[in-house]
């Protein structure tokens, strides 16, 4: 009898199994588990009952199931059932949490970041992102652990929401949080009434940080908009998106033009929307007509003597187009922020990655300010105007057919008593230009820069450079010459983590040793064939070395020829995080502990709220128009599941605990005592190994 019993149990738990492995694969796939019709006559049963049938046809314990399903009578249990997916899925949701916490907890330190949106069905959603340091990889996470409803978003219900979530998940923020980032909003980075300011009134070492990614977003918003040059080429850039997609027949025409003089040379490209508040839509816009643009003043012509008859209007705003593209106004104001995107998109696609900490941010933002500053020259503007010529003559139109730069007629403007000398009158059009629309762009994005980043030079910005390679440097080489005020505001703020002495005191006996410690520690197994490149900021080869001689070594010392995992560096990673994996990897976090701890805070720091952005494309993608009904749970189930899908399952604890929930779901719908029992008894039963010796219910009613 005890053999058969476990038969029987293993066999339902091969079943639960499969079941779990399509939940999971419709999850982190973002994909629709039910369908219009989901009964077994119907040839579409949704994505679910398709795929448990199609793993039946190669599973023969899944398909004597559903086999013994369809006729009703045969099963007593039902594992396919919507609230049985629902379990499922709290479950598998339950397990990554407890993952992701029980990582939060063992790094200590974590930062915040919060934000929310609309979505299909009107409901405001806030996404809750946890940024921390996995202390077994050493790479930064950032997890969402938590997507709740908020129906009132003032900084009051929002901090009782943060207060409530951190409880449930047992984060201490009142002693380990380190930071918070949230975008522009004011109920978010509010000075008094924010939801910073309330969190900093518990918390002190809780600095607030404004996300980078919206910062630089309006230094681009006000770049775009500096000039009248400027708002004409993007306006007219928008008036020929919403001409051609306005029809069918353009947006086929534009298509055929594209395969006509481009052939296979490039795929054939829709016409891009220029939005504000999307951050790379003015570069993706006019990359896109600049691409296609001989397709486009076809199409256009085209479009001018076809609709002349049938739609005068239609012909008329198409000639008015195309006379507004060809003409070096247009196509020089769209080559000076063709230029300005190319040192400014990289910034904010690095400022969007999870791996940049805040000595990251200083860098790069100083090397794209001198960038800047280099190419706001008159020598910039010549080779900006040769681009523009041999743009016109790899065009298949004659270059006398561009319209030339307006010459405006010269303002007269009376001389007043008392002046002595007149404004000199510019004349050329040419350098009205340059003076009117080029230098003013470039003078816009390096001033807004320098206001919206201002930060970076002052307070604890200036400790954290101090963590850098290149400032440890400079220390090891002049002799102990450490600042007196070093580190003063950093250890002010973190002064329950960090002591200013032995961090001061560390800090210079490890500026002595440790590029020695470096060399030892990355020496090469072959010393001919391999090659240490470190750079000051962004070095990435110092871990593929390492990461090549600790896998030699591994592979050396172990029989089973298991290779120990080391963690590598990002691309973005900057020397905060060198220095920091340095101490992880050779074991001196132990000799130098309170410079590891600073280094662990630093790191910690957010640097942007992109994250919860990413998390709202999903759920454009989880909660669409067809799923817009889906209940609270269950969105935040699948949400989790597909935002952190790299967080491996136990199958056999979610099978364990989706028996478990069975006894929670029956006690609330069930009320007669003795169905409720031999309910929850069975499935118990046919799940847990272990036999059940008795059931207590704390219930007065029952």
């Amino acid at each position: 009898m005890l053999k058969a019993r476990n038969e029987f149990v293993a066999t339902n738990r091969m079943i639960v199994e499969a079941i779990i492995e399509i939940i999971l694969y419709l999850a982190r796939h973002s994909l629709a588990f039910r369908g219009h019709r989901e009964s077994w006559s119907d040839n579409l049963r949704g994505n679910f009952k398709d795929l448990v049938c199609l793993l039946g046809k190669y599973h023969p314990i899944l398909a004597t199931y559903i086999v013994g399903h369809q006729e009703k009578n045969k099963n007593k249990y039902d594992f396919i059932s919507w609230r049985r997916q629902n379990q499922i899925l709290e479950s598998l949701a339950s397990y990554t949490r407890v993952v992701v916490l029980k990582q939060i907890k063992t790094a200590k330190l974590f930062s915040l970041t919060m934000d929310g949106t609309f979505d299909n069905s009107r409901k405001e959603q806030l996404a809750f992102v946890i940024r921390y340091l996995n202390e077994d990889s050493g790479e930064i996470n950032e997890r969402l652990i938590n997507l709740k409803e908020c129906n009132n978003t003032s900084s009051e219900q929002l901090f009782n929401i943060f207060e409530k979530i951190c409880n449930e998940n047992s984060l201490n923020w009142k002693d380990y949080l380190v930071g918070q980032s949230y975008d522009g909003a004011s109920n978010m980075r509010g000075a008094y009434n924010g939801l910073q300011a309330i969190i900093r009134r518990s918390n002190t070492a809780a600095i607030f940080v404004w996300c980078y990614a919206h910062r630089l977003n309006l230094v681009l918003i006000d770049a775009v908009s500096s000039s009248v040059n400027a708002v004409d080429m993007f306006g007219i850039i928008e008036t020929v998106h919403d001409f051609i997609n306005s029809s069918k027949k353009r947006v086929a025409l534009f298509e055929l033009h594209q395969e006509k003089c481009y052939g296979n040379k490039q795929r054939k490209r829709r016409s891009k929307r220029v939005q504000t508040t999307r951050w790379w839509s003015h570069d993706l816009a006019l990359n896109t007509v600049l691409d296609t643009f001989d397709a486009l003043c076809d199409t256009l012509e085209e479009l001018q003597k076809s609709e002349c008859v049938s739609d005068r209007k239609g012909a008329h705003q198409a000639k008015c187009l195309k006379e507004n593209l060809i003409c070096d106004k247009f196509l020089l104001t769209a080559f000076i922020y063709k230029q300005l995107f190319e040192i400014v998109t990289p910034l904010s696609k690095m400022l969007q990655t999870v791996d940049i900490d805040l000595i990251g941010v200083i860098a790069v933002v100083d090397d794209k300010t001198r960038e800047l500053k280099n190419a706001r020259s008159d020598v910039h503007f010549l080779k900006l105007q040769e681009k523009v010529n041999l743009f016109k003559m790899s065009t298949s139109m004659d270059i006398e057919d561009f319209k030339p730069l307006p010459l405006n007629r010269s303002k007269r403007v009376p001389k007043r008593s008392a002046e002595e000398t007149q404004d000199e009158v510019i004349t050329d059009p040419l350098q009205n230009f340059k003076i009117q629309t080029f230098f003013v762009a470039y003078d816009t994005a390096i001033i807004q820069i320098k206001e919206r980043f201002s930060e970076i030079a002052k307070g604890i910005y200036k400790d954290l450079s101090s963590f850098s390679r290149r400032r440890l440097e400079e220390i090891s080489k002049n002799n102990d010459l450490l600042p007196k005020d070093a580190f003063d505001v950093f250890s002010d703020v973190y002064s329950k983590f960090i002591q200013k002495d032995d961090l001061k005191r560390e800090y210079l006996q490890f500026s002595k040793s440790y590029f020695n410690f470096e060399q030892v520690k990355l020496l090469p197994l072959q010393l001919h064939k391999s090659k240490i490149e470190i750079d000051d900021d962004l070095s990435s080869s110092l871990t593929d070395e390492a990461s090549e001689s600790e896998t030699e070594d591994s592979f050396e010392n172990n029989d089973n020829k298991q290779v120990k995992e080391v963690p590598k560096l990002h691309k973005n990673g900057c020397s905060l995080s060198i220095v920091l994996k340095f101490l992880l990897i050779s074991g001196l976090s132990s000799t130098f502990p309170m410079l590891t701890t600073a280094l662990k805070i630093a790191v910690t720091l957010p640097v942007a709220s992109t994250t919860p952005e990413r998390t709202f494309s999903k759920l454009n993608i989880v909660k669409n128009k067809l799923r817009s009904t889906m209940a609270e749970g269950r969105l935040e189930s699948l949400m989790i599941l597909s935002c952190e899908s790299d967080i491996k399952i136990e199958t056999d604890q979610i099978i364990n605990d989706f028996a478990r929930k069975s006894i929670i779901m029956y006690t609330v719908q069930l009320c007669n005592v003795i169905c409720l029992l031999e309910i929850t008894s069975d499935i118990l039963k046919i799940l847990l190994p272990e036999p059940i010796q008795t059931i207590k219910l704390k219930n007065n009613n029952l």
